[in-house]
């Protein structure tokens, strides 16, 4: 493909990353849509990559639910589909995320609270 200088422009990639939390539902099929058509209408390509990254909240068979309505929805794509969770660096987020989240919480919860008191002392003194 050649860019506006003629040059080789390099490939627009379209992606979509549902989370396999239940049937793909409106508002996202709206986005899968847009996105596929963005990536085809300059020759693109289009990848679609499952966010399965909260097992807690995730449906077994929601994964292949959300592929077959895309299916239906004539949205092809192009290359395997890919999992968040197998991508070899989530781990190491996931790792660190887990190791630090109590201090970042704690370090929040502070300043939330640190700011909830200049808000309550302004507007009680703005009485």
């Amino acid at each position: 493909m050649l860019g506006a200088h003629g040059d080789i422009a390099p490939t627009y990639v379209g992606r979509f990353a549902p989370s396999p939390t239940g049937p793909l539902h409106f508002g996202s099929a709206i986005t899968a849509i847009g996105s596929y058509l963005c990536a085809r209408a300059v020759g693109g390509r289009w990848h679609v990559r499952i966010d399965d990254i909260d097992p807690a909240r995730e449906l077994p068979v929601a994964s292949g639910s959300i592929l077959r309505t895309l299916a239906r929805l004539g949205l092809d794509w192009d290359g395997p589909v890919s999992y968040q969770s197998t991508r070899p660096h989530w781990m190491r987020i996931m790792h660190c995320l887990m190791r630090y989240s109590s201090n970042l919480l704690l370090s929040y919860t502070i300043v939330e609270a640190h700011t909830l008191k200049r808000y309550e002392y302004k507007r009680i003194h703005d009485l």
